[in-house]
């Protein structure tokens, strides 16, 4: 009796552990849904961009610690307009992600200017941060 008891506790503990570890890794990564930035650029020059885009990929891949194929950047052809006239504007880099905490985002902060401003001449710039939450992010019908 006692050696039945335990074969069906050693299989339930079993399922439990399995199940558990599924959806943890589903819900936290699976995919990378998760860690995978998406960098919107406007206000620099394409040529620019795509020539620093490997830099640029590679640094925050190291100071995410994600898989680097998990990256998009989008080029946005912008114009600035002001009293009737196209003029000059700031440089923007719009991130969107699962949050890192703030230790992380500082750190790709301070990079993603770091390379902006490389791009730009030194001239200002600026990154907005877009924090997705999985509820509403959906990829291929599966939530996050």
């Amino acid at each position: 009796m006692i050696g039945e008891l335990w074969i069906k506790f050693r299989s339930s503990l079993f399922y439990c552990i399995f199940f558990y570890f599924l959806c943890y890794n589903k819900s936290k990564n699976m995919r990378g849904g998760r860690l995978m930035p998406h960098l919107k650029v406007r206000g620099l020059e394409k040529k620019v961009l795509i020539e620093k885009s490997k830099e640029i990929i590679d640094g925050l891949t190291e100071i995410i610690q994600c898989d680097r194929t998990w990256f998009t950047i989008e080029h946005i052809d912008t114009e600035y307009i002001f009293d009737g006239k196209i003029q000059e504007g700031y440089s923007f880099i719009e991130l969107y992600w699962f949050e890192r905490g703030e230790k992380i985002k500082k750190r790709v902060a301070a990079f993603l200017t770091e390379k902006m401003k490389e791009m730009n001449g030194n001239k200002d710039a600026c990154i907005i941060f877009f924090p997705l939450l999985g509820e509403n992010y959906c990829d291929n019908g599966v939530f996050f």
